[in-house]
């Protein structure tokens, strides 16, 4: 059943409240291959409580729960095995805490008509519970193959509005590389859910 673009364009999503802990943040960080080695000062910022930070990337974690909340929606029947993680955007606000009590609040930013399948943008917005200040906002693009077909969405020409585009990569070599071997243990590490 293809998406029905004039009720999920626009739709905003139930906000939800999470929390974290510096459990969870070195969980995470764990699961990234953080704190090799264990003696390196550098990896124990992300690995011991004394002196925790937290990794961007930990911003995805709050709002990951709202793609399942998207799929929910009315006029979101999609066949689940052809929706493909497409783009991811993110921009923070500042460090995130170590310990965090949060709300997200999502909405459906765009359609994009790609011919044969679109585009979801998904917009999320985690606020700090106490001050309500933005922490982090998230773009999620879902490419879902079989679901377009149905135009412009905003009547401007362009198939409506993407996330935004990447700078071209520079012309020349990577200035480093890194080749990291992954244990298979790492991903009992990485699933630790944000309440």
């Amino acid at each position: 059943m293809p998406i029905d673009v004039d009720s999920v364009l626009g739709a905003e999503l139930a906000e939800r409240q999470g929390s974290w802990s510096a459990t969870d943040v070195i969980l995470y960080h764990l699961g990234l291959g953080a704190g090799v080695p264990h003696t390196d000062p550098a990896e124990l910022a992300y690995t011991f409580e004394g002196q925790l930070k937290v990794l961007p990337s930990f911003g995805v974690i709050p709002a990951s729960p709202m793609l399942f909340d998207m799929l929910k929606l009315p006029g979101m029947d999609v066949d689940l095995s052809k929706l493909l993680h497409g783009e991811q955007e993110m921009e923070l606000y500042g460090p995130l805490p170590v310990n965090g009590v949060v709300g997200t609040s999502a909405r459906i930013r765009n359609i994009v008509d790609k011919g044969k399948a679109a585009l979801v943008v998904l917009e999320t917005v985690t606020r700090d519970a106490r001050s309500d200040l933005p922490l982090v906002v998230n773009q999620f693009s879902a490419f879902i193959r079989g679901e377009g077909g149905f135009g412009d969405c905003d009547g401007d020409g362009d198939g409506a509005r993407s996330a935004s585009p990447l700078p071209a990569p520079p012309a020349r070599q990577p200035d480093l590389e890194i080749d990291c071997r992954t244990l298979p243990n790492r991903r009992c590490c990485i699933a630790s859910p944000v309440t």
